[in-house]
């Protein structure tokens, strides 16, 4: 079990090229699912430890 889910991401994209979709497909459909939740995380993250302060406006100065 452990190594099937250690390999899982590779697999998938593997799976997808035999598909016929391009490299990358799968992640990029994955991170684009997960925006939302990684902006909320972020945001939450920022307001506790960072006092507030934009993680992309701290990477602009």
């Amino acid at each position: 079990m452990l190594y099937a889910v250690s390999y899982l991401e590779e697999s998938t994209e593997h799976r997808a090229l035999k598909a016929g979709f391009a490299r990358g497909t799968v992640k990029a459909v994955r991170d684009q699912a997960d925006a939302g939740t990684r902006e909320a995380a972020a945001a939450r993250y920022a307001e506790r430890y960072r006092g507030g302060e934009s993680p992309t406006r701290r990477n602009s100065e």
